[in-house]
């Protein structure tokens, strides 16, 4: 896992995983897997999308999108002003 390019990120990451996109929740799930302790990763799953889950249920992945994007932005006000100018 040392290679790993993303095990340094820092900013917040989602992810939204759609319940009938087989193929991909199978070929992800490891390296999604390597997030999950994370404090800055949150995994929404939506089990009614597929892999474009934001056609087959677009209010409820906006509804994520916006909540992702207040937390992200709530958190960044906190943040001191050097480390809020890298999110």
């Amino acid at each position: 896992m040392t290679s790993w390019p993303m095990r340094a990120y820092d900013q917040p990451l989602l992810v939204l995983w759609g319940g009938k996109d087989h193929a991909v929740n199978l070929g992800l799930r490891g390296d999604i897997d390597k997030f999950i302790d994370r404090p800055n990763f949150q995994r929404i799953d939506l089990p009614g999308g597929g892999h474009c889950a934001n056609f087959d249920m677009p209010d409820a992945f906006r509804a994520a999108l916006e909540a992702h994007w207040g937390s992200a932005e709530r958190q960044r006000a906190l943040m001191p002003a050097e480390q809020g100018d890298h999110f």
